[in-house]
């Protein structure tokens, strides 16, 4: 057996990240979702967290119909909102201060919200979201569309930003989404990730 096929088959059984075989007693109990509960555990090798079970794709993408925001973009009370938007605002000044002006691309855009922000401030919007109702919030300067960073084959260097906002954690094969993100990246393109740290207070 090659090292490749040997590697690929220890990720199978193991962590997908460093190939680690087994993971730590240590666990976030009781998360629950559509009526499913999960635990949350994590490597000897490289303590990143997941799932257990780890949802396959179909049961994915079912959670992630169940929950999309169709009608009301809105998901907290009005003041956590405002600080949501001020968030928002924080990432797109951020974006705009490491990448030159372009098409951005947000992995996992939910309603486009992000995105309808990044297009009043000059840029061409394009976000990908795995729930088909996603399309018809497309909107003058956003372009929204079904589907993950392995499914919607976009021009070589076509972005001069991606984003995945707390998505990148729920990708079942995290190495090709950053291949094919370094794809469709500019030469100087930015990709920024944001993921959950289980250690903080939120």
């Amino acid at each position: 057996m090659r090292s490749s096929d040997k590697k690929r088959k220890t990720r199978q059984t193991g962590c997908f990240i460093c190939g680690t075989a087994g993971f730590s007693a240590r666990k976030f109990r009781g998360l629950t979702v559509d009526g499913q509960s999960y635990d949350i555990v994590f490597c000897k090798g490289c303590t990143l967290g997941r799932t257990d079970p780890f949802l396959d794709e179909d049961k994915l993408n079912a959670i992630y119909s169940s929950t999309y925001r169709e009608n009301d973009s809105t998901r907290f009370f009005a003041p956590v909102e405002k600080l949501v938007r001020f968030l928002r605002a924080g990432r797109s000044r951020g974006i705009e201060k490491y990448s030159q002006k372009g098409r951005v691309l947000d992995i996992g855009c939910g309603r486009g919200d992000f995105l309808a922000m990044m297009a009043a401030r000059g840029w061409d919007g394009y976000g990908l979201e795995l729930d088909k109702r996603v399309e018809s919030h497309s909107s003058p300067g956003v372009t929204l569309r079904y589907g993950g960073i392995g499914d919607v084959k976009f021009p070589d260097s076509y972005f001069s930003a991606v984003t995945l906002w707390h998505s990148f954690e729920h990708m079942r094969e995290p190495e090709k989404a950053v291949t094919e993100c370094r794809r469709v990246l500019k030469r100087e393109g930015l990709l920024m990730v944001a993921v959950p740290n289980s250690s903080s207070i939120q």
